[in-house]
């Protein structure tokens, strides 16, 4: 964040002016006035953290209202015009209305604001692409939800009970949400996780803390997986939704691809030869994928399981060989030993002539 835009917009200084106005209650605007600070705080965080200029949404010039506006006054400039435009002079009206479609036009191309806090969480947590899609959707979906319900604040003059507890209760929800992007990644949050995974027996509420400690940065996710080897841990990860959605191939500015690892699989990996048969099952469950990667970990997984479920993963390695781009092709050659060795010399030959396909006509 530079500096100049930390003097420009004092983020502490609306918040701190949010809970003093919640606390005046001699105030009769006190939840209203707290509203319009933490609306700014939201609004104005993509500009501070992007370092960007894209012009910030308000109500009057949300792009519904512009499109409204400007369909009307579009069809009353071509009343005014007969609908012929050619060869007539522009008049101040018509001018209006085409800087009114240009400003529209313009405000299109811009991202939502869903996309600029989505984009504000990727740049904090330079790890965030190893964060589940729904954990990440649903931080973004809980930004937009508070700023809807400041917006309503904003505009609302009733200060009863049931609206306070509403107000406090989002208010709550931002600090939460900011904390989490806010604070440094320190080792104190592996260390956490190193505590609690090492222990011989795991209750809910520690079920419960590296949930939170690993939806909160890409960073704690990724470290969770990579360092885990406790089979113990599979049944509450499954249940929670990891395991889903591994990740594509990645195409950079520079015409580069980057093919992202998957930590989840490393970790399935890991307890491979203690659950077999639940790790086979996930496996044959996850989509197709274009990151050679990925499947470098699923080939990996099937040298370490027996022949007899080595052998099921067969359609996954056909789905790796369609890619025509391995990052480790020397272990197929392994497979292909580990599955003579399991007996298993017919699918051996039936994946080694996939492996090596001739065109028609070549000699």
């Amino acid at each position: 964040m530079k500096k100049h835009e930390i003097d420009r917009y004092r983020v502490g200084d609306w918040y701190l002016a949010a809970v003093y106005a919640v606390h005046s209650r001699n105030n009769p605007d006190r939840l209203a006035q707290a509203a319009q600070s933490l609306r700014e705080l939201i609004e104005k965080l993509p500009l501070i953290v992007l370092s960007s200029d894209i012009p910030v949404f308000r109500p009057e010039t949300s792009l519904p209202n512009l499109r409204n506006n400007l369909r009307i006054r579009f069809w009353k400039d071509v009343e005014r015009y007969d609908e012929d435009w050619r060869g007539k002079t522009i008049d101040s009206r018509l001018d209006k209305t085409l800087k009114e479609l240009r400003k529209y036009l313009e405000l299109s191309q811009t991202p939502s604001r869903t996309e600029r806090i989505q984009s504000v969480i990727i740049e904090i947590d330079p790890m965030a692409d190893h964060l589940r899609k729904d954990i990440i959707d649903k931080k973004r979906e809980l930004f937009k939800t508070i700023w809807l319900t400041m917006e309503k604040f904003a505009h609302h003059g009733s200060n009863n009970q049931n609206d306070e507890e509403d107000f406090l209760a989002s208010m709550q929800d931002l600090e939460n949400l900011l904390l989490d992007l806010f604070a440094p990644v320190t080792a104190e949050d592996n260390a956490k996780i190193r505590s609690i995974i090492s222990k011989p027996l795991h209750t809910i509420e520690d079920h419960e803390s590296i949930y939170n400690l690993i939806i909160r940065r890409g960073v704690n996710q990724a470290y969770f997986f990579l360092h885990n080897k406790e089979a113990s841990w599979f049944p509450f990860l499954r249940e929670r939704g990891f395991f889903r959605n591994p990740p594509n191939a990645k195409s950079l500015e520079d015409g580069h691809v980057e093919y992202p690892t998957w930590p989840e699989l490393v970790y399935l990996k890991n307890i491979s030869k203690c659950m077999p048969d639940e790790v086979l099952s996930v496996v044959l469950e996850l989509p197709q994928v274009n990151n050679p990667r990925v499947y470098d970990l699923i080939l990996e997984i099937a040298l370490d399981l027996d022949g007899n479920r080595s052998v099921k993963l067969m359609p996954k390695l056909h789905e790796y060989i369609e890619l025509n781009v391995m990052l480790i092709p020397n272990r197929f050659t392994e497979l292909l030993v580990h599955w003579r060795h399991e007996m298993k010399t017919q699918e051996a030959i039936e994946l080694a002539k996939t492996l090596i396909r001739f065109h028609p006509g070549t000699h």
